[in-house]
């Protein structure tokens, strides 16, 4: 049952990981957003940038006047994290 729950973990993060990066690739273009695939891909990732954003905002990093939206770099490193924290503990558990 274990190893079932790390490759779901794992898949789970991998797939985060994909539509965070379709996200920033389909910014680059006006109008994507209005689109279907672009409402599905802001309300799979908006939960996890969203939050990230506010905080990154709060900091001289993302401060006002930053043209750079560092929210994306910083959600897949925290996804990176609780994956290897999450499969870590699974494993604890084998």
């Amino acid at each position: 049952m274990v190893p079932i729950l790390i490759s779901a973990v794992h898949y789970f993060a991998r797939f985060l990981t994909i539509v965070i990066f379709a996200r920033v690739i389909m910014s680059w273009f006006p109008g994507t957003r209005h689109g279907a695939i672009g409402q599905f891909l802001f309300a799979m990732s908006e939960p996890i940038l969203g939050p990230v954003r506010k905080i990154l905002q709060q900091t001289p990093l993302g401060g006002p006047g930053m043209m750079l939206d560092l929210a994306p770099m910083a959600s897949f490193l925290l996804i990176l994290l609780a994956e290897s924290l999450i499969i870590g503990g699974l494993r604890s558990l084998m």
